[in-house]
């Protein structure tokens, strides 16, 4: 059994991504120079099945994840925390009674944190005044 939230299931399938991106520049003779690699964020494909009495209350607790915006957390043959449910399709067929077929993509998160700038002692703080508004001033 899987989860997601409080929601259990059957995965059929787990899809696992790990993408990075890497910056290419042209170089005249060599080529090109890579200079820079960027970790995108880990991504989970799942396909599933809900078959019980609840699912009819899963399927909205699932629409309602997504909608919502708010990290879940996955349980699975893997396990993913912080994630943002990017896509849910369902289907029903006549091999399902009381239940549901999804495929959901899942992302995982990283929130920025604010600034802690506000919080130093005004002896740590750089001296700033305030920008003004000059206009164009003609260099003499």
């Amino acid at each position: 059994m899987a989860r997601i939230g409080n929601v259990e299931f059957n995965a059929l399938r787990e899809e696992r991504s790990f993408i990075n991106e890497v910056t290419s520049h042209p170089v005249e003779d060599e080529g090109a120079a890579n200079d820079h690699v960027i970790n995108e964020p880990v991504s989970y494909t799942i396909e599933g099945v809900v078959t019980n009495p609840g699912a009819a209350r899963a399927h909205r607790e699932l629409k309602s994840m997504r909608l919502s915006g708010e990290p879940i957390r996955y349980d699975g043959r893997a396990n993913l925390k912080r994630a943002i449910i990017e896509e849910f399709i369902t289907d029903v067929d006549v091999n399902i009674q009381n239940g549901f077929n999804f495929t959901m993509t899942i992302k995982q998160v990283n929130f920025a944190r604010p600034s802690t700038v506000g919080m130093l002692p005004v002896s740590l703080k750089a001296d700033t005044s305030e920008v003004g508004n000059a206009g164009r001033v003609q260099p003499q």
